[in-house]
């Protein structure tokens, strides 16, 4: 995967679309994010919120990481308004830093059509809950209602 985009407005929809907001979620544990490179155009996807918008792609691929780490690493980049950004078996490599892949959470897909849309690990969490009935509750109050 390798892709150059507009750097500001990728620090903007990361910014946007991520879900580390709370200190809790920053930490080694947080949320993981996707970011897909395909066809000329760059989307980034949090739990919630997804943005895309058009970057220039060497390469293809599929990107899961946790963001906290992506973010603090875009912002001690140079001041330069393009960023290159290329995923490999070694990391992410990201102007002079490099990430390795395994020691920090990551996943890669070189074939976008094949990568799924969350995460593994996040996947098979919320299955998980859905079998020990950790829902939100039911829609329908199957329950009687207390009086």
């Amino acid at each position: 995967m390798f892709f150059v985009a507009d750097k500001h407005r990728l620090r903007r929809l990361i910014a946007i679309t991520r879900d580390d907001r709370r200190p809790a979620q920053q930490r080694a544990g947080g949320p993981f994010y996707r970011i897909e490179a395909r066809a000329g155009r760059l989307r980034l996807t949090g739990r919630a919120v997804e943005a895309e918008f058009l970057a220039t792609v060497y390469a293809e691929g599929v990107l899961f990481l946790r963001v906290t780490l992506f973010r603090r690493a875009l912002q001690f980049m140079p001041g330069t308004p393009t960023i290159a950004v290329q995923v490999s078996a070694e990391g992410l490599h990201v102007g002079d830093v490099t990430l390795p892949l395994e020691a920090n959470d990551m996943l890669l897909y070189t074939d976008p059509a094949r990568a799924p849309l969350r995460h593994p690990e996040e996947t098979a969490a919320a299955d998980e809950d859905v079998r020990r009935g950790d829902g939100q509750g039911l829609l329908f109050g199957d329950e009687p209602a207390s009086e």
